[in-house]
């Protein structure tokens, strides 16, 4: 189902794009293959779904898709907990680590 879609259905969306360095991400795949579930993510995979993912905010920023909240998250910060990159009101309110707030 499209964003759209949803919406018109009667959905309050919220989109959440987690960002995390290829490093990082490497290195987490390899983590969960070996002590979970064995499952190996191609770095081309990584690499396209995390362009394919800052595209997608990218158009619904620019095309003003009403949402009801969105945020860019940074799961690698060094302080080890997430921090907000940038976010709506709402969800700025929910990273008390907020680097910077756009709504």
């Amino acid at each position: 189902l499209s964003i759209e879609r949803l919406m018109d259905a009667g959905y309050r969306v919220h989109v959440l794009r987690a960002e995390a360095p290829l490093g990082v991400r490497r290195v987490r795949t390899l983590h969960r293959a070996l002590t979970r579930d064995g499952r190996l993510v191609p770095e081309q995979l990584m690499k396209r779904t995390a362009e394919a993912a800052a595209k997608t905010m990218g158009v619904l920023h620019r095309d003003k898709v009403p949402l009801a909240g969105w945020a860019e998250i940074d799961t690698a910060h060094p302080s080890g907990v997430p921090v907000a990159l940038a976010a709506d009101p709402i969800w700025a309110a929910a990273f008390p680590t907020l680097v910077a707030a756009n709504s």
